[in-house]
């Protein structure tokens, strides 16, 4: 895996609905994956996000999950999944911590 989506937010270029929404919808199917399995990622960021040229998205740093006793998403998940979604739509997470798209045209 040639890539993180780290590389993605630094570029220049934004990527497409269509890029966004396969992108995302991997990441999600693999966060489901793994709380399905019993774990729980807990540092999901652009960095540790990974794709190759075919748009084949994987989660790395699998040293970062912890084992769950019950398979259900936390806030920290949904949070991370949010970070990540502004990075690659807007380049930047807003500092105060809230969650949301400043520029709906783009």
């Amino acid at each position: 895996m040639p890539l993180s989506l780290e590389r993605i937010v630094r570029s220049p270029a934004y990527p497409d609905e269509r890029q966004l929404a396969a992108i995302l919808g991997q990441v999600v199917t693999g966060m489901a994956y793994l709380l399905v399995e019993g774990f729980q990622h807990r540092s999901l960021t652009c960095s540790n996000i990974l794709l190759n040229t075919d748009g084949d998205v994987k989660i790395a740093n699998q040293e970062c999950c912890h084992v769950i006793s019950e398979p259900k998403g936390s806030p920290r998940d949904f949070g991370a999944l949010s970070s990540i979604t502004m990075e690659l739509m807007q380049k930047y997470v807003k500092e105060d911590g809230a969650i949301g798209v400043d520029n709906l045209q783009r």
